[in-house]
């Protein structure tokens, strides 16, 4: 499934001017506004070719890569402001080494940030409370693709296993209008009601 779209709450977490590393980039509409809107400079990952040639429209690099076997990147170490794993993590099964591997061309006093889904909100409870554990091909939080499963807890400890310090999460849940009450429940009950969680980290 071909996604066009990008985060709006990352977005706002981004500082103008910054040289920005967006990981799974797909398309790239989350650099375009960024470039557009903040006059950042900034390069992305991709694994699919096809989303890559897109992205290479409005982004300033973009490697077409498979995260899976990256190793070194062609870039300055201590090199970007923030590093984003926006929706990206669930989807590969070492996830932990892609953040490994990134860190050094995060500044020291730079930010990454990552976003994953919550296999914990309330629709997916109530499916599993009556024996409904079912993928989807059409994206979501049982999107096909995925090879990871996270929950607050999990999350913030792959986080932990990183060597990142996680300075702040932000519980997210970006819905149709109709649903607009999400968004007011997820500062409530995080855990319960955010589709995703933001977390904004640092280097150790």
């Amino acid at each position: 499934m071909k996604y066009d779209g990008y985060n709006i709450a990352i977005y706002q977490l981004i500082s103008p001017q910054s040289n920005v590393l967006d990981i799974g980039c797909a398309t790239g509409r989350l650099g375009e506004r960024l470039k557009l809107e903040k006059n950042c400079f900034v390069s992305g990952i991709e694994f699919d070719p096809i989303l890559a040639v897109e992205a290479e429209q409005r982004y300033d690099h973009v490697l077409i890569l498979d995260l899976e076997k990256m190793e070194t990147l062609p870039f300055e170490t201590n090199y970007f402001d923030y590093i984003i794993c926006s929706n990206v993590l669930e989807h590969i099964r070492n996830p932990e080494e892609v953040i490994e591997k990134s860190k050094p061309y995060l500044k020291d006093q730079g930010k990454y940030i990552i976003a994953l889904p919550n296999i914990a909100f309330i629709s997916e409870r109530i499916k599993h409370l009556f024996g409904r554990f079912e993928y989807s091909a059409n994206g979501g939080l049982m999107d096909v693709t995925h090879v990871k499963l996270y929950t607050l807890k999990t999350a913030k400890e792959l986080i932990h296993r990183t060597g990142l310090t996680i300075e702040q999460v932000i519980p997210s849940s970006v819905t149709r209008p109709q649903y607009f009450f999400l968004r007011y429940c997820a500062q409530i009950w995080k855990t319960l009601f955010a589709l995703e969680f933001i977390f904004i980290c640092k280097k150790r």
